[in-house]
């Protein structure tokens, strides 16, 4: 059943990306990311939370792919690495900067040398070709929080 799940999740990771790049059939940034929530509670038993307060309509559909393959790699980084009990999508404007946040109450590591396999270097490339920056944020026994940051007007 494990290994069913895992599939399942894998395999929805390129369409997720693909999909946030059409118009087609589309709904909203943040109801597909709260779709993309909802399932991995399902998946994974891990109790998720929502907090979508800034909107993300206006990034184009290429900084909302990117949005998709980070937020979907941190969440299989939690089901995989953290042993949490609970993850945390938010959203927030500061000023001109919008932050997409993943975060969860798992197990954590030392954010400046982390473990091998976590494809961090990869979610900073990938962040960086839409223009937003990418921070990690963790401590041993504190979990961990991934977010994306867009300069937006």
């Amino acid at each position: 059943m494990e290994a069913s799940r895992e599939t399942e999740f894998l395999i929805s990771k390129p369409y997720d990306e693909l999909q946030a790049l059409t118009n087609e059939n589309r709904p909203s940034p943040g109801d597909f990311l709260r779709h993309r929530l909802a399932k991995f509670e399902e998946c994974f038993g891990i109790k998720t939370h929502d907090d979508l307060q800034a909107s993300l309509e206006g990034l184009s559909p290429e900084e909302f792919a990117a949005v998709t393959h980070v937020t979907i790699e941190a969440f299989w980084n939690v089901a995989k690495h953290s042993r949490a009990r609970n993850i945390y999508l938010e959203s927030r404007r500061v000023g001109p900067t919008l932050i997409i946040r993943i975060r969860d109450d798992g197990q954590g590591f030392d954010a400046d040398d982390p473990p091998p396999g976590m494809g961090l270097c990869y979610l900073r490339r990938r962040a960086a070709e839409v223009g937003a920056e990418l921070d990690v944020i963790s401590t041993p026994g504190r979990g961990a929080a991934v977010q994306l940051r867009f300069e937006k007007s």
